[in-house]
């Protein structure tokens, strides 16, 4: 239940978020999965098995923090994001408390660079991971820049039309752009309808 509440809170988050283009954190569950030799963690893999929902379009991998332990203190990682590779880091820990539930270690690796390729740790060692922390970015659709007009007709209370306005408003497209151009159209009309009694303004 504890894990349920978990996943249900960090989708939530992350479709809010994303929404606002801002910083997105996931944090993948390894369970002290073991590794020996040369290993690769796909995180696109792992994040698509953990939370199916998420899609990757638009983002920009930031940071990675490996929590893990090494059986001798001498396995290394790196992160790979597409062409590009991190910094090698080393995993510390020892054969004593190796098969402990604790001991584990904070490896972070910073992204090397922006590219829409795999994003994959390599190993190599004898390896415990506890989980992956990833950090990214969501970068918003630029929305296009867009022209409304609106018109606004002044006419008797009987219905006869007396004269039309119309007006145009210029701006990024859903910040309401055709709002403006009928409040311009609008007040154009209102400065008549107030000179002549028994009048009103209507929208075309």
């Amino acid at each position: 239940m504890k894990s349920l509440i978990t996943l249900i809170t960090i989708v939530a988050s992350l479709s809010t978020m994303a929404q606002r283009g801002r910083n997105q954190q996931i944090e993948l569950n390894m369970g002290n999965q073991a590794f020996r030799g040369q290993s690769t963690i796909f995180l696109k893999k792992e994040i698509k098995k953990q939370f199916p929902r998420i899609q990757f379009e638009n983002w920009d991998l930031q940071r990675v923090v490996l929590v893990a332990k090494s059986r001798g203190g001498r396995a290394q990682a790196f992160l790979q994001v597409g062409r590009f590779n991190s910094r090698v880091e080393f995993i510390d820990g020892n054969r004593f408390d190796f098969n402990n539930r604790g001991g584990f270690h904070r490896i972070p690796f910073e992204a090397p660079r922006r590219d829409n390729g795999n994003w994959q740790i390599e190993l190599q060692g004898q390896v415990k991971v506890n989980k992956i922390i990833i950090m990214a970015t969501r970068d918003q659709p630029r929305r296009r820049q867009v022209t409304r007009s609106c018109g606004v007709v002044l006419e008797t209370v009987w219905g006869k039309d007396i004269k039309k306005f119309y007006s145009e408003a210029s701006g990024i497209q859903g910040t309401g752009v055709q709002a403006d151009a009928c409040k311009k159209a609008m007040r154009k009309c209102l400065r008549l309808k107030n000179e002549l009694p028994l009048t009103q303004c209507n929208k075309l």
